[in-house]
């Protein structure tokens, strides 16, 4: 990623988040996005079928 010009400082922290994530340090789930929103959020399934049109 250094050849396409990410700095280390951007590098370092996104291979910090992505051993986290992977050894499952990261594994909890918040509710902040629904609090935000004032509703659910949507599943991946109904963010596309609601967009359909733009992806065509």
């Amino acid at each position: 990623m250094r050849k396409y010009g990410y700095s280390n400082i951007f590098l370092r922290i996104a291979s910090i988040l992505y051993f986290t994530v992977r050894m499952g340090k990261r594994n909890s789930v918040y509710d902040d996005l629904e609090k935000l929103l004032g509703r659910p959020p949507r599943n991946i399934e109904q963010f596309l079928a609601d967009y359909k049109s733009k992806w065509m």
